[in-house]
């Protein structure tokens, strides 16, 4: 539904021109026109926006409270403010409502919109659907104008203001997933992303541990310098990218850009009993919208959590073992690796892998090795077996495991405690119970 209580006049089929690299240079005796007073207005208008867009992104600033009448059926959303992808505010000033039995009836009648209903047995219907906020615009307080600048004295309606505004859209089914930002700048802090860590990121935890204590907060700040120019050289707006007629040149998306409120879970509609239903929803999820939370307060939390891995911070960990892989080294034909913590020696078959490569040869690829794994608390090394050893001069890559389905577990820290995920490296950031990180490590066959 459209918002339009304090505005009137026509919806505006696009929103007005945002230019931040043009501006107007005023001139002593020069005649202003409707595109110079746009070229005035449009360049603060494109600054701002493309500010909001990049640095700051899409998130509920305040507000949007969302909630069911069942009675009236109406999904009810509350003032709120808010920032699009494409770095509009989107702010809307009374509380708003929408007739979910009026939405069923007009969705599930447009076999293109994909809804999934449920009949159930008393004869109501369920389905699940999300919430999302959509900038929109509306011209307001008409004025006489002139109906082109060559039809001379001749005049129309022209209209003087435009309202900025926004529509509530209730969307079928699950909600789209979450973007997630700077994949790898969370692999390092230990933040789950999908397909992290990588083996950028595990090289760049392996390079932190392998240095003296005292070294590690510079290493830190190195990898994550490192880590943050590569992920930012490989972004673009789409219009750089997508060869698609009326792509962005300047926002990090392409319109529309909606922000998602809320999903709904298990609306169910009653049946019309004299000419009346009613509307439930088993669920209203707004951990699905992304927050934003002022730099101020983000300053001081980082504060009081600290540094990933450094002493003093409170950032918690479940206290799963560790490997060192600047400890790696041959014994025989085993590769043995110091470690910390204890290790659940049934967890190491399904948890761990091994393969091997011979640089030498130009199209030679990866032999998994036959090995066996061996953990010993006394001398608190991890050992691997290799039969047979590859040759001398071949390379041996070495993964352990902490995520995945079968992933490398430490023993409880207390009895009746749960195990606990393998975390990485030895100073590694935080890790988690039930899924920790995983870690990789080359050496040579000597």
């Amino acid at each position: 539904m459209s918002v339009t209580s304090e505005t009137s006049g026509d919806s505006l089929a696009t929103t007005l021109p945002a230019n931040p690299f043009t501006d107007l240079a005023v001139q002593f005796g020069m005649l202003l026109g409707v595109a110079d007073f746009d070229a005035l207005a449009a360049n603060p208008r494109g600054k701002m926006r493309l500010h909001n867009a990049w640095l700051h992104g899409q998130g509920v600033i305040w507000g949007y409270p969302v909630s069911v009448d069942s009675p009236s059926r109406e999904l009810r959303v509350g003032p709120g403010l808010a920032l699009d992808a494409v770095g509009q505010e989107l702010y809307l000033s009374v509380k708003s409502c929408l007739d979910l039995g009026a939405w069923f009836d007009t969705t599930s009648a447009d076999q293109s919109a994909g809804l999934t209903v449920t009949t159930n047995e008393d004869g109501s219907v369920s389905f699940d659907a999300y919430l999302v906020v959509r900038f929109a615009a509306c011209l307001a307080q008409p004025v006489p104008a002139m109906t082109s600048p060559c039809d001379g004295s001749a005049s129309d309606t022209a209209y003087s203001r435009v309202n900025e505004t926004v529509e509530l859209l209730l969307m079928p089914n699950q909600a789209p997933p979450r973007q997630v930002t700077y994949p790898e700048l969370r692999g390092l802090l230990g933040v789950p992303a999908a397909g992290q860590p990588d083996q950028i990121v595990q090289d760049a935890l392996a390079a932190i541990a392998a240095l003296p204590q005292n070294q590690r907060a510079q290493g830190w700040l190195d990898q994550l310098r490192t880590i943050l120019a590569s992920e930012i050289e490989g972004m673009a707006p789409p219009g750089f990218t997508n060869t698609q007629a009326g792509s962005s040149l300047l926002f990090p998306v392409d319109e529309p850009a909606d922000v998602v409120l809320a999903q709904l879970t298990g609306i169910t509609l009653t049946p019309a009993t004299g000419g009346t239903r009613t509307a439930s929803v088993t669920t209203i999820d707004t951990s699905v919208r992304w927050s934003h939370v002022p730099t101020a307060t983000i300053a001081e939390l980082l504060a009081a959590i600290g540094a990933p891995g450094q002493a003093g911070g409170t950032i918690t960990d479940a206290g799963g073992p560790r490997i060192d892989p600047s400890t790696a080294a041959w014994a025989g034909d085993s590769v043995v690796v110091g470690i910390i913590g204890t290790f659940l020696p049934g967890t190491l078959a399904a948890g761990t892998s091994v393969a091997s490569i011979d640089p030498a040869e130009p199209n030679g690829g990866w032999t998994q090795l036959s090995y066996t794994s061996s953990f010993d608390p006394g001398s608190s090394r991890l050992a691997f077996a290799l039969t047979p050893p590859p040759a001398s001069g071949q390379w041996v890559r070495v993964l352990v495991r902490g995520t995945g389905a079968s992933p490398v577990m430490g023993a409880p820290g207390a009895a009746g405690a749960p195990p606990v995920a393998f975390a990485g490296v030895v100073g590694g950031p935080p890790s988690g119970a039930a899924a920790g990180a995983d870690v990789a490590f080359l050496i040579e066959r000597s």
